[in-house]
């Protein structure tokens, strides 16, 4: 009786992408088959590096939050003017005068830039620099992760895109190199 082995596994994979002795396969065919590896193995890189592109991103905007946000001072404004934009305009925010009081106790007025659509008269929340001046909104954590998340996605994504269109560019030169071989071998055979 004889003894049944188990095949292995690493083996069975390589012939299937094109590795082993086969007299029929030519040698175009195991470049074709070792061009898909390397696109597997670079779209692998390129997503890890996306990750970690995104997460780059967001560690070095929450870092900026946190500085922008140790800087400033909230308080509250009271809205002077109505923020009601002109008839078809698109702006989704638009400048108007507020009323606030700083850090030191003084009552000021400035303008800032607040949503459209609000009243005379609505509190909103107003960010103060060391002088007391209104200060441009801190950068939130949620912005921060909303920013790298965006980075590494269109990162990974444009640098997929790219990996393809090569990908697709070399296969089309491989098929063109591949029939011009088929062809010059079936008219050998039929010269014969």
């Amino acid at each position: 009786m004889g003894r049944f082995t188990q095949p292995d596994p690493l083996l069975g994979l390589a012939r299937r992408i094109g590795w082993g002795r086969n007299t029929l396969r030519r040698t175009i065919d195991r470049c074709e088959a070792a061009s898909v590896v390397l696109v597997w193995l670079a779209s692998t890189v390129i997503m890890l590096g996306g990750v970690v592109l995104g997460l780059t991103v967001t560690q070095s905007d929450l870092a900026t939050s946190a500085r922008q946000i140790a800087q400033s001072h909230p308080t509250t404004g009271v809205m002077l003017d109505s923020s009601i934009a002109a008839p078809g305009s698109t702006a989704m925010r638009m400048s108007v005068q507020v009323r606030y009081i700083d850090q030191t106790g003084v009552t000021r007025t400035a303008e800032t830039v607040e949503a459209v659509g609000l009243p005379a008269g609505t509190s909103v929340p107003v960010w103060l620099d060391g002088s007391g001046a209104i200060a441009p909104d801190p950068l939130t954590p949620d912005d921060a992760v909303v920013n790298g998340v965006t980075a590494g996605t269109c990162a990974a994504g444009g640098a997929e895109g790219l990996l393809l269109a090569v990908y697709l560019y070399v296969r089309w030169r491989m098929e063109r190199r591949k029939f011009a071989a088929i062809d010059l071998e079936w008219a050998q055979l039929s010269a014969r």
